[in-house]
């Protein structure tokens, strides 16, 4: 008889849910508290009772990863859609977004701080440094991957280029699009969190970074959690668009 896995999952969490208790009443409370005290705190922070600019620190950040996966998405669109039509330009700077790709951009942020200042801005440049090259590289694949025939029987019909690449490029390539669009909006999620502990007046990052530096333990570990719930639901949505996009393509 197999396990089911949605309750070999809920047992795996159970367990871990225990453990962490345990070793929070067993650890210094500078470095773990028990789940059930991070749990009371979470339900503070909340309620509004623990810090009362909680949601605006949430809304700080989701307008940072909006606004970074927005511009990232216009341009890394339009410049893979050109890079890939034209396959000798696609040639020529593939590598320099490839180059761009791979190198962590955390290593740009001392001179986005220093061009944009402290704020949203600078975020929003960082999480649009490390996605765009991931959808430009995305975009050119995806247009390189149409089918040259389906172009032909559409220019056989005497179907013009502007009509060729809304009504058959844009649908063909939708469905690797909407992969790309979904990882480009995940690696803005952790770029904005990684830019506002590293250096942020706002945002969730900056409250898990305060909360760190004057060892609120269990405020620390509540906002953890608040923070992985929060990237959860919008991973689904992300999943939930992506999958409309791959049924929109199939039809």
């Amino acid at each position: 008889m197999t396990f089911p896995a949605k309750y070999a999952r809920i047992l795996i969490l159970l367990l871990l849910m225990a453990a962490w208790e345990v070793a929070g009443r067993r650890t210094s409370r500078v470095l773990l508290t028990p789940l059930s005290e991070v749990g009371r705190t979470l339900f503070d922070i909340i309620t509004l009772n623990a810090l009362p600019d909680f949601y605006l620190h949430v809304w700080i950040t989701l307008q940072a990863i909006l606004a970074s996966f927005v511009l990232a998405t216009i341009a890394g669109l339009v410049l893979g859609f050109l890079l890939g039509m034209w396959r000798r330009a696609g040639d020529a700077f593939s590598p320099i977004v490839t180059a761009l790709w791979a190198v962590p951009p955390v290593i740009f942020y001392p001179v986005m701080v220093g061009l944009l200042g402290l704020g949203v801005p600078s975020k929003v440049g960082l999480a649009f440094a490390a996605s765009f090259p991931l959808v430009v590289l995305g975009t050119m694949s995806a247009v390189r991957g149409i089918d040259a025939l389906l172009i032909r029987v559409a220019e056989a019909y005497g179907a013009k280029p502007q009509h060729i690449f809304v009504k058959v490029m844009v649908p063909a390539a939708a469905s690797t699009l909407a992969g790309t669009l979904r990882l480009a909006f995940s690696v803005c999620v952790i770029m904005v969190l990684v830019g506002e502990l590293l250096a942020g007046g706002a945002g969730l990052g900056h409250v898990l970074d305060s909360a760190s530096k004057f060892f609120r333990t269990s405020q620390y570990f509540a906002v953890v959690l608040f923070t992985l719930a929060f990237a959860f639901v919008l991973n689904l949505l992300a999943s939930f668009a992506e999958r409309r996009v791959r049924a929109w393509t199939r039809q």
